[in-house]
């Protein structure tokens, strides 16, 4: 097995894992609901998510984690796990970039 694939079917790491805790902490307090009435995979969607918390909810994680992403983020990657997955990535490549 290859290390892509391995990534690919492997869980999420330490670090994607704490993202997807904090958005869903943000997700729940927008929504007004307990934290652990929200699946760990969550469909912004399907969870009634409006488009203007959705907006906030995207702002929000770019100040915590110093990013800039697209006012979309929630739509292009439409799940908890997925913005999880790319806030990571998007960090690591923010590294990434300091350390050239």
């Amino acid at each position: 097995m290859n290390d892509q694939h391995a990534a690919a079917t492997a869980g999420p790491s330490e670090d994607e894992r704490a993202v997807q805790d904090w958005v869903l902490e943000r997700l729940a307090a927008h929504l007004e609901v307990p934290v652990e009435q929200l699946p760990e995979d969550a469909v912004f969607t399907e969870v009634g998510l409006s488009s203007i918390r959705a907006v906030e909810l995207v702002t929000e994680i770019e100040e915590q984690y110093d990013l800039e992403l697209s006012p979309v983020l929630l739509y292009d990657h439409p799940s908890v796990l997925e913005v999880a997955r790319r806030v990571t990535e998007a960090r690591r490549g923010v590294a990434a970039g300091a350390d050239g």
